[in-house]
């Protein structure tokens, strides 16, 4: 960030603003850059927007007076099957109790990958498939966008 503004060079510019000088000449004038002047300008509300500045303002004040904080959004979820599954984000990745994972060339049921390829144990979930769906229903509830 550059140097400050002394009141003085607000005062001066302002002043030669308003006697119709162009910015690069204000510039000139108060030795400082042109998008300097223009900034400066702005900020205090002789060109540009002003009402922009008023709501950018204001909006950082709502901000700053808001009482409640943003919870994050829960972590990922699947809604329970039959056996009351819950997956956490953290868990997605990993087997589901009572099923037995196999290797892509083997697999009968859901599709949801396993394990990593370069580890050598990337398999496929294997438990059985919801019709019309290539996923277990936990694994379904899982793909699916939450809404």
């Amino acid at each position: 960030m550059g140097k400050a503004w002394t009141q003085a060079q607000r005062d001066e510019a302002a002043d030669l603003y308003r006697k119709g000088y162009s910015s690069s000449q204000i510039a000139g004038q108060v030795g400082r850059t042109r998008n300097s002047v223009i900034g400066r300008l702005t900020r205090d509300g002789l060109i540009g927007n002003a009402n922009r500045a008023r709501k950018t303002n204001r909006r950082s004040a709502m901000k700053a007076e808001r009482t409640h904080t943003r919870q994050p959004s829960s972590p990922l979820r699947a809604n329970p099957d039959s056996e009351g599954v819950k997956l956490l984000a953290a868990d997605v990745w990993k087997p589901l109790p009572g099923t037995n994972p196999v290797r892509l060339d083997e697999v009968e049921g859901c599709r949801w990958p396993l394990g990593e390829i370069r580890e050598g144990t990337f398999c496929m979930c294997n438990a059985p498939k919801v019709e019309g769906s290539s996923y277990c229903p936990t694994h379904k509830r899982v793909s699916e966008p939450s809404r």
